[in-house]
């Protein structure tokens, strides 16, 4: 189960850093920014990836308003615990 675990949990990242900045494409890394709430093992982790993206994406046109609040919205989540 925890192989399982990490394999979708890479995924989901993958999913998320490899975008196409369609507005389809940012719905789905809405999706996967979303699910990322699940894994509490990598609570600690997925703060970090979130906050850095925010951060490397904030000047870009590609930053969806989207995105960002959905970033945002999990960030709250997860460190809430």
């Amino acid at each position: 189960a925890k192989s399982r675990q990490f394999e979708v949990y890479h995924q989901l990242i993958k999913e998320l850093v490899e975008g196409s900045g369609t507005d389809v494409f940012v719905d789905r890394q809405c999706a996967v920014v979303f699910e990322l709430r699940r894994f509490k093992h990598y609570r600690e982790l997925t703060t970090r990836i979130l906050e850095g993206l925010r951060q490397d994406w904030k000047d870009s046109p590609r930053f969806h308003p989207r995105l960002k609040n959905e970033i945002n919205l999990t960030l709250d989540y997860v460190k809430k615990g």
